[in-house]
Parts: structure tokens; sequence; C-alpha cells
């Protein structure tokens, strides 16, 4: 039908010069189909074998037109706790060439108020929930080569990280009371359950000055599953705890709190350095457990104590006891749960990994909620790297133990910078060259008869230590320079 408001023009049918005008919807889904290239999906595809459901991170989150989306954030701030002391400019600069390699034209601001602001909006549960789907999935692959005598080994710690002097911090975590005001920082307990076959983070509690360890394994029993078997140190050796436990189907290996307390007449010699001891319930009520769980338990515990020689130069101590509930000689010989509490040693080597080889030590935050967060994403960090551990040592038929955690770190920083705009197949080659440098260069030597002093040559500086609040020695040098100052005057005049 020709137009009848332009009749010399008939081959024009619409009234409306140009094109049609795009609805804001179909705008909509053309930006967001360009924009979803400019994220960091290379590193969800690095991570696909390990990080299984992606769709996490974009779950419930709102479509807007921003830089900082919950994926970019949450990959920004785990590249951060990979780098030790790395400030979020160095991650605003990371975050403007990622984009920038996909499309040249966008441009983002080099502040870093947009990325603080994104980076507190990461929800503590949405980060925890990811945690969880993580250790899930690695511990989902356990085989019989992952268990001892049909038992999951699981180990547990605890250790201190310190943060911020800021006032919310110190009222949440007050530092050591023998500190002054101003000269101390905040100190915080964290307690920590490891797998000891993979080394990987199964949970953890923190707490304050005033929480002792036992207090925070005690909000982590349901990490635990029935036939696992703990192993601790002696911190851990309480009657409550393996008691209650013990009634789950839980059993312990862990080191006689005071051998010079053991009543030997309760004691039955089974072997030789092998005895089977009725442990006494204390009369004081355990303030872990319930009044309804501690008159549940038995009066008398049946334990197994073994006394272990460590020939080893190296170690504390040479002779130890060592308490356990697995009390068939027979099916548990000595040797093997001596050497199984031999590597409990595993924990404190996984946990200077946390703190010296990630840097989580001294944590970074000023508040109290994203020390909280920068925590969990520590612990998302630290089993990401190890799942790919496992899966290297599986994939080249070698010992996790052999494969170094520092140089994994340093594998994948090196790999991540080439990461930015590779195709899937090309990701997959980098995979295999990931693990293949981590296996072969990297691989530690066999340490049976590991001996080193515990001792540091490096010298500290020589530096007086802060005795007073820094405000307080400002005023003090202000006040010597202007003392200085005015005798100088004085001497002038006169």
């Amino acid at each position: 039908m020709p137009n009848k408001n332009a009749p010399m023009l008939p081959g024009f049918q619409c009234e409306n010069r140009g094109r049609r005008r795009l609805s804001y919807k179909v705008k909509f889904q053309r930006w967001k189909t360009e924009f979803d290239g400019l994220g960091i999906h290379e590193f969800e595809s690095f991570f696909s074998d390990v990080f299984l459901s992606s769709s996490l991170l974009k779950k419930g989150e709102k479509n807007r037109n921003r830089v900082y989306t919950r994926s970019v954030v949450f990959w920004a701030f785990f590249v951060q706790v990979l780098n030790e002391k790395c400030p979020c400019q160095e991650i605003v600069f990371l975050v403007k060439n990622w984009f920038v390699s996909k499309k040249p034209d966008v441009k983002i601001s080099s502040n870093t108020a947009a990325f603080v602001k994104a980076r507190s909006k990461l929800c503590y549960k949405f980060l925890k929930k990811i945690f969880v789907h993580i250790r899930d999935n690695v511990e989902s692959s356990n085989d019989s080569t992952s268990t001892w005598y049909g038992h999951c080994l699981k180990v547990v710690d605890g250790s201190g990280l310190s943060m911020p002097d800021t006032d919310k911090n110190q009222l949440k975590w007050p530092q050591v009371a023998s500190q002054k005001l101003g000269c101390g920082f905040p100190l915080m307990k964290i307690c920590a359950v490891f797998c000891l076959n993979k080394g990987t983070v199964l949970d953890w509690k923190t707490g304050n000055k005033h929480d002792s360890e036992l207090t925070l394994w005690s909000r982590m029993w349901e990490t635990l599953s029935s036939g696992d078997l703990v192993v601790g140190d002696r911190g851990f050796c309480y009657f409550g705890i393996i008691a209650h436990l013990m009634s789950r189907n839980i059993n312990h290996v862990v080191r006689v709190m005071r051998e010079d307390r053991i009543d030997w007449s309760r004691a039955k010699r089974i072997g030789k350095n092998e005895w089977i001891y009725s442990w006494r319930k204390p009369k004081r009520k355990s303030k872990l457990l319930a009044e309804k769980d501690w008159k549940s338990l038995p009066d008398e515990l049946e334990v197994r104590l073994i006394k272990h020689r460590i020939y080893e130069n190296g170690f504390r101590s040479h002779e130890v006891f060592v308490l356990t509930t697995l009390t068939d000689s027979k099916y548990y010989p000595a040797e093997e749960i001596a050497k199984v509490y031999q590597r409990r040693w595993d924990v404190e080597v996984d946990l200077r990994h946390l703190k010296t080889s990630m840097g989580m030590d001294i944590l970074s935050c000023k508040t109290p909620q994203m020390v909280e967060k920068e925590v969990v994403m520590y612990m998302i960090a630290y089993n990401l790297i190890r799942a790919k551990m496992v899966l290297a040592a599986k994939a080249k038929d070698i010992e996790l133990s052999r494969i170094s955690y520092k140089s994994t770190i340093q594998a994948f920083q090196q790999t991540k910078s080439f990461l930015i705009g590779l195709s899937e197949r090309e990701i997959q080659k980098m995979k295999e060259l990931f693990y293949d440098d981590i296996t072969s260069s990297t691989i530690c030597p066999k340490r049976d008869s590991y001996i080193e002093p515990r001792v540091v040559k490096r010298r500290p500086k020589s530096r007086m230590r802060m005795s007073k609040p820094r405000a307080e020695l400002r005023q003090e040098i202000k006040e010597k320079f202007s003392s200085k100052n005015s005798n100088e005057k004085s001497k002038k005049t006169a």
C-alpha cells in the first residue's frame, strides 16, 4: 500500500524515516551478549573440573549494567588473596586489563571505591556456600586409597591471626591484655579441621582470645561422619569430647596430655609398649556438653595407650604416649597407630601454607564483617589450589606429598596472565601444561628423616619496639623539636 503522506515516493511504506527504534529489552539483551564476553570466564573454565557449578556465582544476581559483577568481584578477590600483600589498586588495574583485552572502548575508572564497595556486598553465606560446594566436590572423589583401614583421617589444630588495629576489630577480637592500647593488634583464634590425606580444609571456626581450641572444636562436630578417625595433639585429649564422639562411632588418635598423671594401676599390659586403660569420667562437668549429654557418658572409658619412641632427630619428644579408642591391637597394629599420629605434623605444614605461603597470618580488612569474608576467601583459594594438586597427582600417578604447594601457587600466578582471551580448547592445553609444571620440575624429594634445626639465621633489624600509642609518640617528637627551635631562637636573640 503506497504512503499517502508521500505520494511522490511510493516505495516508502513507513511514515518514520531511518531504523525502527529498539525496545529497552532488546537493547539490554544485545548489550548483555557483548558484555558477557568481557567477564573472566577463563578462570571458571580453568577451575571447571573442581568448581563444577559456576552458576552459583550468577544465581540471584540482578541484571544491571555494571563492571563489577558478582563473578568479576569473586575472581578478583580470589586473585587478591593468592597474591600476598596485594592492594586493591593492583586488582583494579588487573580488572581493567581483563576488560580492555576484550573490548578496548570500555572505559573503567582506576579508583578503587567501586571495587571495595562491590567486594563489601559479597554475602558471607554466599561465600560459605561456594566453599562447601568445592569441599564436597573434592571429598566426593574419595577411593580406597584415601582411607586408612576403612577410616577417613581428619586432623584438627588451632592457630592465631592478626589484623589491622581498628576500633571495630578490637571490639570483637581484643588484643593481649599485657599490651597497651594502640601498641598491639587484634588477635583472632582459629581452629580448623583438615583431610589428612588430601590436605583440604573441611571446616573452621574463629573466636577471640577468650575462646579455647576445645571450644572452637566443639562447634565443628557436624563436619564429622560415622567412621571418621580424628588425629590431634595433646590439647584435644579430653574425656568428655572423646567419649561423646565415640557414641557417634568417631574414633581418636591423640597424644596423652599429662603422662605423669596416668594411673598405671588401672592399666593392663597387652603387649610390648601397649596397655588397655580404664579412663575415669571427671567429676567436674564439661562446659562444652549439655547436662543431658554429660549424664549419658559412661563412668569409665576403655582406651588403648601406646608408648612410641621417635629415633629421628629434629623432633621435640623422643618418647610419647599416644591414646586411641581403637582397642583392637590385632586389627590396628601399634606401629600403624604411631605412624598415623606422626603424620599429625602435616596439619602444621598446611597451616603454614595458609599463613605464610598465602599471607593469611596478617589479614588486611578493617571491619569484622570483611575480615570474616577474607578468611572464607582464603579457605576457598586454598582448597581450589589443593584440588588442582590432587588432580595433577592422579593424572601423573605420583604422591600428593611430593607436589609443592608454594610452587603450585607460583605456577598458577604465571598461568593466569595467559588465560585472558583463550578459547576452551586452548584453556584445556594450559591445564595440561600447568599439571606438567607442578609435577615435574617442582617435585619435592622424599624426606623420611628430615633434620633441620628450629632456628632463624637472619637477624632482625635493630629498631625500637612501640611502647606507646602512635599519637603520643608524634606529640613527643613535636614537643622535642619545638623546644629545640625555641632554644636556638633564644640563643640568637641573646
